[in-house]
């Protein structure tokens, strides 16, 4: 029977670290504990003025009254324009969450551009919080545990004002 010593046991995980590691994606982020949260918004189009600056005001708004700092916790409020087009939205969002180490997206105020980014946030294990887009697709078909769908939807208006309309 072999015992084991500590000079051995050392030994071997000297040995360990020096060994060639298997070959595995590395993340930066990988040993930071700061939340990452973007706000994935319009900054440049017509949606600006309700969506873009007053967004990101928001999120930083909400994280200073959660207090978090205080309790040692750090978030990061990043923030991206998608330009109201899916493929520039999504693009940033895969660099958010690949290579800025990005927990959560919020904000989102185009349906095309949200359900891309849902998708994407299913595949990444990621949450996405819908703040802004209207799409029933959002919570019907496209639905999953990654997406939160924090606002009305177009079933929704449909529903109530069409309901009303045709009742009246």
């Amino acid at each position: 029977m072999t015992m084991l010593t500590r000079r051995a046991a050392l030994a071997a995980g000297g040995a360990a670290l020096i060994a060639p590691a298997p070959t595995l994606p590395a993340r930066a982020q990988a040993l930071d504990d700061t939340i990452r949260i973007g706000v994935l918004a319009d900054f440049s189009g017509p949606y600006r003025d309700t969506s873009g600056p007053t967004s990101v005001a928001a999120a930083r708004q909400a994280v200073e009254d959660l207090g978090l700092a205080a309790r040692g916790i750090k978030v990061e409020v990043i923030q991206g324009d998608h330009m109201q087009r899916a493929d520039a939205g999504l693009a940033l969002a895969r660099e958010w969450y690949d290579r800025r180490g990005v927990d959560m997206i919020c904000e989102v105020n185009n349906s095309a551009v949200a359900l891309a980014v849902a998708g994407l946030s299913r595949e990444k294990d990621k949450a996405h919080v819908n703040t802004g887009a209207a799409s029933a697709a959002l919570t019907g078909e496209q639905c999953s545990s990654n997406t939160i769908h924090w606002t009305y939807d177009t079933w929704m208006f449909a529903k109530s004002s069409g309901g009303a309309t045709v009742r009246a």
